[in-house]
């Protein structure tokens, strides 16, 4: 038996040129796999305030409220880390090994954006900025909570 049947999903392809027949899913579209995956998904809620639905904007799953906020926030830190470099109070992160795996260091990194600790930056090699994934936001909550009582 070998050939192409047409299913609702997609197109399966059997071959049998092996022991064993290979059956592989071709041509499954983004929009059918999204809309797979949202229904198995329970209703979602932002990870920081938890009330708002999340939007498409952040993979971290944050409502746009929250999102603004992250993102104003880390504006204003790398500007401040910026500006500080310039001024000479920070030296490069080049000048430093990785705090991880001791490689020399590829730039700063935040682990988190709260006003008045935008300088509280680690040197990190280019795998490890990777690996340590996006800074923390959960100090927004507090605030967020607040905004909206």
């Amino acid at each position: 038996m070998s050939g192409t049947e047409q299913t609702g999903i997609g197109c399966v392809s059997v071959c049998t040129d092996s022991v064993s027949e290979k059956i592989r899913t071709v041509g499954i579209s983004q929009r059918k796999r999204r809309e797979r995956v949202a229904r198995s998904r329970e209703p979602a809620i932002c990870k920081c305030c938890g009330e708002h639905e999340p939007t498409g904007l952040s993979h971290w799953r944050l409502c746009m409220p929250c999102h603004w906020m992250n993102s104003e926030a880390k504006t204003k830190a790398q500007a401040l880390l910026a500006k500080a470099l310039r001024c000479g109070v920070i030296k490069p992160a080049k000048e430093f090994a990785c705090i991880d795996c001791g490689a020399p260091g590829y730039g700063w990194d935040h682990r988190s954006y709260q006003p008045g600790k935008e300088l509280d930056v680690v040197p990190v090699c280019r795998t490890h900025n990777a690996l340590r994934g996006p800074a923390d936001f959960m100090w927004m909550r507090a605030i967020r909570k607040a905004e909206s009582a």
